[in-house]
Formats: C-alpha cells, sequence, structure tokens
C-alpha cells in the first residue's frame, strides 16, 4: 500500500529532483511543503504551488493536501496506525 501511494505521489505531485519513496519526514516551513528525504537532504515539490494545506504542528503534520488538475488528496500521516508504523515518514 505504501509503495503504490508514494506512485502516485512522484506522479501527482513529485519532488523537486527527488522521490516520496525516499521520503522521511514531510514538514511546513513558511508556507510551503518541506520533505526530509532519508540522507537527510530536504527537497519541496517540483510545483509548489500543489501544496494546499495541512493539519496538526508544522514540524509534524497530521494530514497534507496536495492538488493536481483540480483534485484535490491527502496524505494521512498517523506513526500509531498500524500501517504508517511501518513507514518511515508515518
Amino acid at each position: 500500500m505504501i509503495a503504490f501511494a508514494r506512485d502516485f505521489l512522484d506522479r501527482a505531485a513529485p519532488l523537486d529532483g527527488a522521490s516520496h519513496a525516499h521520503a522521511a519526514l514531510y514538514a511546513v516551513a513558511q508556507g510551503t511543503l518541506r520533505v526530509t528525504l532519508q540522507g537527510g537532504a530536504v527537497v519541496g515539490l517540483a510545483e509548489p504551488a500543489q501544496f494546499a494545506g495541512f493539519q496538526g504542528s508544522v514540524d509534524m503534520p497530521s494530514a497534507i493536501l496536495l492538488e493536481h488538475n483540480g483534485l484535490h488528496f491527502e496524505i494521512q500521516v498517523d506513526r500509531g496506525h498500524p500501517i504508517g508504523k511501518t513507514d518511515g515518514a508515518g
């Protein structure tokens, strides 16, 4: 399930020079999505305007809202869920 979701994210809301497959942490800084990769590098979206909002704290959001072709989709981050706790980014 996680691999499918990350593949979808790579196609619908790609990162700038990186893959969601390597995401370790999603956060928000100065109104933009910032993704910390497994190696420690921090990147944003290839198209920053795709970031539509978030819920939770800026350093550890519980939901991230993205937009692609006029449709919105949400990344749910739940490190306590059986699926989320097996994934580095939750």
